[in-house]
């Protein structure tokens, strides 16, 4: 669904929105890099509890897809 309508937005100006496909490629590169010993820290730091933490990292892989 974030594809599509990136593209549409993309459609409507004229033009890729660069700055918005840059923004999609580094949360994507982010993601990957992500190691389960960050994720525990990335927890640790939201204060959020490591399996959600880890789910929404799931989540975000696959929309940066």
């Amino acid at each position: 669904m974030r594809r599509f309508f990136a593209q549409l937005a993309d459609d409507m100006a004229g033009g890729p929105n660069t700055v918005g496909g840059d923004v999609v490629a580094v949360l994507g590169a982010l993601v990957l890099a992500v190691t389960p010993d960050d994720a525990d820290r990335l927890a640790a730091a939201l204060g959020r509890p490591p399996d959600r933490v880890a789910a929404a990292l799931h989540d975000a892989e696959q929309l940066t897809r």
